[in-house]
């Protein structure tokens, strides 16, 4: 399973980057083997005072090139990362469940 990352307009990059990593392979360990790529983009975007400003967007292709895409925005990135992941988790099981063994 390959992982990417990219960071844009967020101070501490490396660290984010570093957790959404084992995040991703924490929730997606028992299903790696089908997975064949992971994407994510984190980004912060400029917005009025309390507007959600914090995107984490995951792309991820199962091996069969099903392409599963989840979207969380919110005002802390470390929190739209997590939510990401969980309903991440929740997409590739479901996929796999219904895809022919």
């Amino acid at each position: 399973m390959e992982i990417h990352i990219k960071t844009i307009g967020l101070p501490g990059a490396k660290k984010l980057r570093s957790i959404a990593t084992a995040r991703i392979g924490a929730a997606l360990g028992r299903v790696g083997h089908a997975v064949q790529s992971v994407t994510i983009r984190l980004s912060g975007m400029h917005k009025p005072l309390g507007v959600a400003d914090k995107l984490c967007r995951v792309v991820l292709t199962l091996r069969g090139d099903a392409v599963l895409v989840i979207e969380e925005l919110g005002s802390n990135i470390l929190l739209a990362i997590e939510r990401a992941v969980d309903r991440l988790r929740q997409r590739v099981s479901r996929q796999l469940s219904r895809s022919p063994a």
